[in-house]
């Protein structure tokens, strides 16, 4: 009797934890990823626009557990926004913004893309990431120019919504050198092998913050990954040290 009742319990257990996982399954894949718009026109208000990717644009997972989305969207007088994004929960988030400004003043923008993660990833972790930009003189009238917000950068990369490392950050401007109208320039930052500081627990994420021209195109592909180290690396770094701390102990004084 007290084995069956033993054996019930384990099932119900198993039972429960199955119910736990579909529900946290049926939770991701019902907010996978997110794009956060942010838009201030120099002559009007902010406003915001979140787009999921559950409801705009085509949302892909592939075979190797990563997942691919893409699409588009737009403001009318105020922005058009396609995106191409490759994001991994295991965590990395990587891909192209391209980003016009439809009305008739500089505008500043911000733009986050946010990927949950599984698992959570402790500090100390390795990080790296990248920004291409292009600006474009897309209404060909010789004024292109994007600039980093006071005190800010154009890229941000975020852990659980916290800034963990930036690119082009203030003061920063980019303009194509002209004449002739309609050119476009282009500049490219990265970072690679540093040590996280922050825990990332729920969201891995870029932010793309800038005020650009009326009638201009920004481009940016950037990316932000976080790799924890494989245990062997870490045992061996521990030996390393262990090694070298007790030849220094024994060296021979002078």
């Amino acid at each position: 009797m007290n084995s069956h009742a033993a054996g019930a319990r384990a099932l119900g257990a198993l039972f429960a934890l199955a119910c736990t996982v579909c529900l946290s399954l049926s939770a991701g894949e019902s907010w996978a990823a997110e794009i956060r718009i942010g838009d201030k026109p120099t002559d009007g208000s902010y406003t915001e626009t979140t787009l999921g990717s559950g409801n705009y644009g085509n949302y892909a997972p592939q075979p190797d557990g990563t997942l691919v989305w893409s699409g588009d969207y737009s403001a009318p007088n105020l922005y058009s926004l396609s995106w191409s994004l490759h994001l991994d929960p295991d965590p990395f988030v990587s891909g192209s913004l391209t980003l016009t400004n439809l009305s008739g003043v500089p505008s500043t923008f911000s733009l986050s893309v946010f990927q949950p993660v599984a698992p959570a990833v402790p500090v100390g972790a390795i990080m790296s990431g990248s920004s291409a930009i292009t600006l474009a003189d897309a209404n060909f009238n010789s004024l292109a120019t994007l600039t980093a917000p006071p005190a800010g950068s154009i890229f941000t990369g975020t852990l659980d919504g916290l800034s963990q490392r930036t690119l082009f950050g203030a003061p920063y401007s980019l303009t194509p050198a002209f004449p002739p109208a309609g050119l476009t320039a282009v500049d490219s930052r990265s970072f690679s092998n540093e040590i996280t500081t922050l825990p990332l627990t729920s969201l891995i994420g870029i932010t793309h913050a800038f005020t650009l021209t009326p009638g201009d195109t920004i481009t940016m592909n950037s990316t932000f990954q976080v790799v924890v180290p494989e245990p062997t690396s870490v045992l061996l770094a521990v030996l390393a040290a262990a090694g070298f701390a007790i030849h220094a102990r024994r060296r021979p004084a002078v």
